[in-house]
């Protein structure tokens, strides 16, 4: 995004550039629910950093 930033483009984008940015976001909310379920599945929860009493 940076290179964006700094070195920005005057032509519109490609059907192929939104192919690609589609794909990117799909990959990235793919991660994202694969690590919310391991959590789940390991039995921590999102703030699992915070100490819960009574459970060590």
């Amino acid at each position: 995004m940076l290179a964006q930033f700094l070195f920005p483009t005057d032509r519109a984008p490609r059907a192929w550039d939104n192919v690609l940015i589609t794909v990117n976001a799909l990959f990235i909310g793919a991660g994202i629910t694969a690590n919310v379920a391991f959590e789940k599945v390991a039995g921590r929860g999102a703030l699992s950093t915070v100490p819960r009493p009574g459970r060590g």
